[in-house]
């Protein structure tokens, strides 16, 4: 039961720092799509890296500001009914346990945005789909309950999310290598009509 106040403290805190991704990804889609638009392949390549650093850095520094606070965090999303002391004990490394991958999951969701910015939608979406659903499935269904012989543990359960940032990250830079001669060579065609 302590566990499931904490996995809803945790939901709850970490909206603040996955809207950065949101943010950051939505900027990019965009900015893809100008430079698309315009021809501009040096800025889709430019712009990829520095949109990613500047992201990265400023998602590190809501994840470093919420787990700071997070004692003063918890107790604002606590249920009325868990126990404060034991919830919050857990609730706290579990926060830097989905957290501190953000950084994954941020190159993640900007990888689908980049590819999204410039006209290819439909297949990240499905190697997304396939590879974040899909993993998680397998880990929560078949692995998860293998690894724990010694009771649950909420922690063993979230591994799934590094894992299926780590297998997407993988496979969408797997497509985009073999899709970034057609990226080029579209943008160049594009450039040469204006």
């Amino acid at each position: 039961r302590i566990a499931q106040y904490a996995n809803s403290i945790v939901h709850s805190v970490t909206g603040i720092s996955w809207s950065v991704i949101t943010c950051y990804s939505s900027a990019i889609t965009a900015y893809m799509g100008q430079n698309w638009g315009a021809g501009r392949f040096d800025r889709v390549k430019r712009g990829f890296g520095a949109i990613a650093l500047q992201g990265e850095i400023v998602l590190m520094a809501v994840v470093g500001l919420e787990l700071i606070s997070s004692p003063f965090l918890c107790r604002m999303f606590i249920s009325s009914k868990a126990p404060v002391d034991e919830t919050i004990a857990l609730a706290i490394p579990l926060l830097a346990f989905v957290m501190v991958p953000y950084v994954l999951a941020i190159v993640m969701n900007l990888m689908q945005a980049m590819l999204r910015g410039l006209g290819y939608s439909t297949l990240p979406m499905v190697i997304s789909l396939i590879t974040v659903v899909g993993t998680r499935i397998v880990w929560s269904q078949v692995i998860f309950p293998l690894l724990t012989v010694d009771g649950n543990s909420i922690f063993r359960l979230y591994l799934c999310y590094i894992i299926s940032y780590v297998i997407t990250i993988t496979s969408l830079g797997i497509y985009m290598m073999v899709k970034w001669r057609t990226i080029k060579e579209n943008v160049s065609a594009a450039s040469r009509l204006r």
